[in-house]
């Protein structure tokens, strides 16, 4: 019964969030999907400033797709798309440390 809830929440949730100057509906759901994704960078590796900022860049980016409509609840649920989008942030950034620190081992070796 409270999945059912829940799924409701997240639906009215997201046809508000069609709407840019609805400020409640996209802070409610910044307060929702921001910790989680926080979490799931820092499980993955990353720092906790980089596991924010990489949250950050994820909810920008789920906001500019979302209103683009390139969500497509038939296609698949919302956090699995919202993972999507962190895993490929936060593999970026931690392929770019690993190449900073290959190229800082590299220099000390010459």
């Amino acid at each position: 019964m409270k999945e059912t809830s829940l799924a409701r929440t997240t639906t009215t949730l997201l046809q508000a969030l069609r709407d840019p100057r609805q400020e409640t509906a996209w802070r409610e759901f910044d307060g929702r999907y921001r910790p989680v994704l926080e979490s799931v960078g820092r499980h993955m590796g990353l720092s906790h400033p980089d596991a924010e900022e990489v949250a950050q860049e994820t909810l920008v980016q789920f906001v500019r797709d979302y209103q683009r409509g390139l969500y497509q609840r038939d296609k698949g649920r919302l956090r699995v798309w919202i993972q999507g989008i962190l895993r490929h942030r936060a593999l970026d950034v931690l392929r770019r440390r690993s190449q900073a620190q290959d190229a800082r081992g590299d220099s000390v070796l010459r």
